[in-house]
């Protein structure tokens, strides 16, 4: 996969989605998103699913305006079609209810400032993709 994380989020968050983004990638953490992988007159759904394809974990950023978006809402159906993880992103004092169902059902992380989210979904991407550790093999008196 080219990308660690798609990042999904409404317009209104652009400048802290991009300090996120930032944050991310001072972490070591390859990021897709929007502003930066769109170019103008490109087909958005066809860059859209190409981001999802492309990438490992599925970020959304959620407020209450991305709760209730079209495209927030196409994006979490086509991530949940691709079986990849999804990492929610939940602005304080947003309350269960009003986030999208197949969202709730989740442990997400409660917005903080760009750098401070970003060292939690690193920290979380990390573990995911670490390797298991394997024990040596340590012979018993028995097979001795």
């Amino acid at each position: 996969m080219k990308y660690d994380a798609f990042i999904s989020s409404s317009s209104q968050d652009r400048v802290w989605v991009r300090d996120l983004a930032n944050a991310l990638k001072a972490q070591g953490v390859t990021v897709w998103y929007d502003e930066t992988q769109i170019k103008p007159g490109e087909l958005l759904l066809e860059r859209l699913r190409e981001g999802l394809d492309e990438s490992r974990n599925i970020i959304f950023v959620l407020n209450k305006d991305a709760a209730k978006s079209n495209w927030v809402a196409f994006e979490l159906g086509a991530a949940l079609g691709t079986r990849k993880p999804i990492i929610p992103i939940v602005q304080q004092g947003l309350r269960p209810g009003e986030l999208p169902v197949l969202i709730r059902s989740r442990k997400y992380v409660v917005r903080q400032d760009p750098s401070t989210t970003a060292q939690e979904i690193a920290q979380a991407l990390k573990f995911k993709h670490e390797e298991p550790k394997h024990l040596s093999a340590v012979p018993n008196e028995a097979s001795q």
